[in-house]
């Protein structure tokens, strides 16, 4: 049988090459491993049978199964997974420039954020992170107004629930994160309407409101 490292003499040598765990079963094979004790076995590979285990001569379990899990998804979508964990398994290793390599993506988001950032009158302010070339193909407007209508029949229903709405509004309008606008009839193309709503959690504190936008309303048969 030929080995990997026949010659023992030749233990002393300097190791020339690494190979990591995301190579290895490039040059494993999957053959039955050959057992020669309770603590030693020759393991098939592309350089020979590699001799593997412990010289005390310890009793250890080696049962010849191979185990082998299948992924379903785009090749593209694995490599950023097996990069993605493999920068984990590294951390405290690799240089940091190294562990923070950025998919193209994300490199020119975080681009546009250095660019985008300033500090207005005590405030932090970046732009919103747009989709190049998105055209609005239907405006919401429609939908939107049918879920105000409804949204305002159920509060006027609730007077505690309209007057801790009234007061969340009140509070975007007097930090200036709302503004009053008209309806813009001719460039309509280029508007998105936002529709909002509340939603109840229950604590142990009593029963909490928080208002919530739903970006993703379209009109029907349109999507963003």
């Amino acid at each position: 049988m030929k080995l990997a490292d026949p010659d023992d003499s030749l233990s002393s040598l300097p190791i020339e090459i690494l190979i990591g765990a995301d190579f290895y079963w490039n040059v494993m094979h999957s053959d039955a491993p050959v057992k020669l004790s309770d603590s030693l076995a020759l393991v098939p590979s592309s350089f020979g049978w590699i001799l593997s285990g412990s010289r005390s001569h310890a009793a250890v379990s080696f049962n010849p199964i191979v185990h082998s899990i299948n992924v379903d998804t785009l090749t593209h979508d694995l490599d950023n997974m097996v990069r993605n964990f493999w920068n984990l398994e590294s951390i405290g290793i690799q240089p940091i420039q190294e562990k923070l390599r950025l998919s193209t993506h994300n490199a020119e988001l975080l681009t546009d954020f250095h660019q985008s950032f300033k500090i207005i009158d005590g405030r932090r302010v970046v732009n919103l992170p747009w989709k190049p070339e998105v055209k609005l193909t239907s405006s919401n407007y429609d939908t939107a107004i049918h879920r105000f209508n409804s949204w305002t029949r159920r509060i006027h229903t609730n007077t505690e629930l309209k007057q801790k709405y009234a007061k969340q509004m009140q509070d975007y309008i007097d930090k200036k994160q709302v503004e009053a606008v008209l309806k813009d009839t001719q460039n309509e193309v280029r508007l998105f309407y936002l529709p909002h709503h509340a939603v109840k959690k229950i604590t142990n504190e009593g029963i909490k409101w928080r208002i919530v936008f739903d970006a993703s309303s379209h009109s029907p048969g349109h999507h963003l």
